[in-house]
């Protein structure tokens, strides 16, 4: 794979593809991989998962670079693609959050904050704000599926 190969293998993976520069800036160091041969370089690449955007360097290096013997090579085997968390989207958190709302909406939540969320076991910890007599108190939730596989939302004490 060349150095072009490479950038729009990069591009197809990503959001975008950003900038591209040499990532050895000792002096020593240029001249030691000069002599063999390898540049080293750092693509800014870009990730989006929902509303986030993470911008990180992806480390490359090219050996034998503009002749035909070129090749480049990826510094971190396995490429990660993903590396945003995906429990913003997941469909436990949903459930809970559409809970949430329906008791923001029914006037006995003021706020509700999903603080942990398990997907797997299926529990989820909620801090809620609730309004008690003009006064905004903070309660601790306890967000769970069942056995029969119903949501049940117990305060905590």
């Amino acid at each position: 794979m060349t150095k072009d190969e490479l950038l729009t293998d990069l591009e197809s993976k990503f959001y975008k593809l950003g900038d591209i520069s040499e990532a050895e800036t000792n002096p020593a160091g240029k001249e030691i991989r000069k002599r063999e041969g390898i540049k080293w370089y750092l693509a800014g690449v870009y990730e989006v998962n929902g509303s986030v955007m993470l911008r990180r360097n992806v480390s490359f290096y090219v050996a034998n670079e503009g002749t035909p013997e070129e090749e480049a090579f990826i510094a971190e085997k396995p490429l990660q693609e993903k590396t945003i968390p995906s429990t913003m989207d997941t469909p436990f958190r949903t459930l809970v959050s559409g809970e949430i709302t329906k008791k923001i909406i029914a006037g006995t939540l003021l706020k509700g904050i999903i603080q942990a969320c398990n997907e797997t076991e299926r529990f989820a910890d909620v801090l809620a704000y609730i309004d008690v007599d003009g006064m905004v108190e903070k309660k601790g939730f306890f967000a769970y599926e069942d056995t029969s596989g119903t949501l049940q939302i117990k305060e905590m004490g």
